[in-house]
């Protein structure tokens, strides 16, 4: 599996700037089975992107004891372009066959600036994580449907959230998530 990341900046308005001032943005990516929620606290690879690309790819180590123990898992970083990278080699199945799922967050990025996330499933089974950061503190609401369906992904429609004030029931946005 290949998991894409590519880092938009932006204005107040959402138009897209130049990248802020800044040496490194660290991710965390995670990994479930499907149906089952991630530890957020504990990623299962950490990278940097810079701004700039890499001449070749970087090996990942996992962070979580017992991983990465099959010597034919090799999985590699590489930031292509400028604030373009993609993670390459996951598992896509663990050892029973179950699907897995991957997450990626911004661990550490730039003072001031606030990331939201967009997440799409590419045609070859992989992930494509568009990370768009703008001025602001922002809040987190991490949305995550949970399947009880063995990995049955043939069978999965479209779920529809709406986010909705707390105060007055006041539609604040609707999320679409696509293939299951």
């Amino acid at each position: 599996v290949v998991y894409e990341v590519v880092k938009e900046w932006h204005d107040e308005n959402g138009n897209p700037v130049e990248p802020a001032p800044t040496k490194e943005i660290e991710f965390g990516l995670y990994r479930a089975i499907s149906g089952e929620q991630p530890d957020y606290n504990k990623p299962l690879y950490t990278f940097v992107m810079d701004g700039v690309a890499d001449p070749a790819e970087t090996k990942l180590t996992s962070k979580i004891a017992g991983e990465d123990t099959d010597d034919a898992i090799s999985v590699t970083v590489q930031e292509k372009e400028a604030w373009k990278a993609a993670v390459e080699g996951l598992p896509e199945y663990d050892e029973n066959g179950m699907l897995y799922q991957y997450f990626l967050l911004e661990l550490k990025g730039v003072d001031g600036y606030f990331p939201t996330y967009e997440t799409v499933k590419i045609e070859d089974g992989g992930y494509r994580t568009t990370v768009y950061n703008a001025p602001g503190d922002g809040n987190y609401i991490i949305v995550q449907k949970y399947w009880t369906d063995d990995s049955d992904i043939m069978h999965r429609e479209n779920v529809t959230l709406e986010v909705r004030s707390r105060n007055n029931g006041e539609l604040i946005r609707t999320v679409t998530l696509e293939n299951g």
